[in-house]
């Protein structure tokens, strides 16, 4: 809710922006008209470069508030990175970029919550999910989802050669409620003892629990946290986190929908004819029109 009153305030403050100028350039370009005197023309026409400038900002700040995705870019963000080719150096290379995260998270002065980590016996870092709080987190780290590669010679080649390894990451906006988002009905948890670090108290009760999302067949353990109760609830965030990429992959090889006036492409066709794309399109169709209409009146 505070995000969304922080977008109206926003809009609104673009606005009055964009009213305030859009008079003024009005009125530089009726002096420029009916005014003799040269010199103020000269400070007319100097006056309406200006403003047009202005304009341009003030347009370009109207099309980022009103992109659908601007509520969720506020929003606290999970991160995922895997090891893909290389083997051994793929998981160093993992283990880096995972560091390199962690390091700008603290600079950024945000929370940095580990979910999940299973580190390679040769070192490095297989797979891991993170937890990323701070406003605007999502934002700012959403375009880092893709195949990372590096070219590099491992500290290990006693050669000299070249090796070339792989990593993903993941990127996804935080889920609320994610009790709500997963059915009751569509799980089977499972409890047991704990096993590893934690001392007498992991081993003597239930703590560790094992969450299967019969639908799909994934299954999610965990057994970091003293409690049952703690174990569950991380559990339940990876269960989400793992459902939402497979989700995002499946929605990726469906088909897909371009206007070719815009160049705007979006994935699900379902979506697309349950009207659930249109907001979508009809606010980037309404931000070209919009640009249009001022590149008409400019020229």
């Amino acid at each position: 809710m505070n995000h969304e009153l922080s977008a109206l305030y926003d809009k609104y403050d673009c606005y009055k922006k964009y009213m305030r100028v859009t008079k003024e350039i009005q009125e530089a370009k009726e002096m420029i008209a009916e005014e003799s005197d040269k010199e103020m023309i000269k400070l007319a026409e100097e006056d309406l470069s200006r403003l047009l400038k202005e304009e341009e900002s003030i347009i370009e700040e109207a099309n980022h508030i009103s992109l659908p995705s601007n509520l969720e870019d506020k929003k606290n963000c999970t991160l995922e990175v895997r090891a893909g080719a290389g083997g051994a150096e793929a998981s160093l290379f993992t283990e880096d970029i995972f560091n390199m995260y962690k390091n700008y998270c603290a600079l950024k002065d945000w929370k940095w919550s580990i979910l999940s980590l299973n580190t390679s016996s040769g070192g490095g870092i297989k797979e891991a999910i993170v937890k990323i709080t701070g406003e605007g987190s999502y934002g700012t780290l959403r375009t880092e989802s893709g195949v990372h590669r590096v070219q590099r010679v491992p500290e290990t080649e006693s050669q000299g050669r070249i090796h070339t390894s792989t990593m993903t990451v993941a990127v996804f906006p935080e889920v609320e409620n994610v009790d709500l988002l997963i059915r009751p009905e569509d799980l089977r948890i499972d409890v047991y003892r704990s096993s590893g670090k934690g001392g007498q108290h992991v081993n003597k009760t239930e703590s560790a629990v094992r969450i299967t999302h019969i639908p799909t067949g994934i299954v999610v353990a965990n057994q970091d946290e003293r409690s049952q109760h703690m174990n569950k609830a991380k559990a339940m965030q990876i269960l989400a986190i793992r459902l939402q990429n497979r989700q995002d992959a499946m929605m990726n090889e469906e088909s897909r929908i371009t206007d070719h006036r815009i160049g705007l492409t979006l994935y699900g066709m379902d979506k697309m004819m349950n009207g659930e794309l249109l907001d979508e399109f009809a606010g980037a169709l309404k931000r070209w029109r919009i640009q249009k209409e001022f590149e008409a009146l400019e020229g």
